[in-house]
């Protein structure tokens, strides 16, 4: 059968084509799927150097931005636990704030104490505003009471004061 070109190829060789190449994403994929799931099982081992760069090789190697960012929000847990907190703000952030995946609010968590600890509490509310958010996440009454804390440190007296009485009517009901 011509093709545009009028070349005679036949139907199957298109075929093996189309296979060949959706097989090549796959792999692709499911490279990048092995290589997340190998840097969660350093994590959970505590090598975190190992883990870290699992997850750069996941991250290069992955298409879907939910799984990139899952592998950003592991690769950040494992710098902060080799003491590279700066650069575990810099991978969060590398994190849209708008896209919706299963660790979203575990990573704005994250975010909002390492800010905290860097001394930079306006980003940490931010951060403390996404999970304020979310009153079913368990780290809701740990983001309430740093927001206090951070509104404090910020001479906000009156906000903190409105955020305690809210997170209080909130766990009283």
């Amino acid at each position: 059968m011509p093709n545009a070109r009028g070349c005679r190829c036949a139907p199957g060789l298109w075929v093996a084509v189309l296979l060949s190449l959706a097989a090549a994403g796959a792999d692709a994929q499911s490279r990048g799927e092995r290589l997340l799931q190998s840097a969660h099982a350093l994590l959970e081992r505590g090598l975190n150097d190992q883990a870290s760069d699992e997850y750069h090789d996941a991250i290069n190697a992955l298409d879907d931005s939910e799984r990139i960012a899952e592998a950003r929000y592991g690769l950040a847990i494992a710098q902060e636990r080799s003491g590279q907190a700066e650069n575990a703000i810099d991978t969060l952030a590398a994190i849209p704030v708008d896209l919706a995946f299963e660790f979203r609010t575990d990573t704005d968590v994250l975010l909002m104490t390492l800010l905290a600890r860097s001394d930079r509490s306006d980003e940490a509310l931010d951060a403390a505003e996404r999970v304020l958010a979310r009153t079913d996440h368990a780290a809701w009454p740990a983001a309430a009471s740093l927001s206090v804390e951070l509104l404090q440190r910020l001479e906000r007296h009156r906000d903190a004061a409105h955020t305690f009485e809210r997170t209080r009517d909130i766990l009283s009901d």
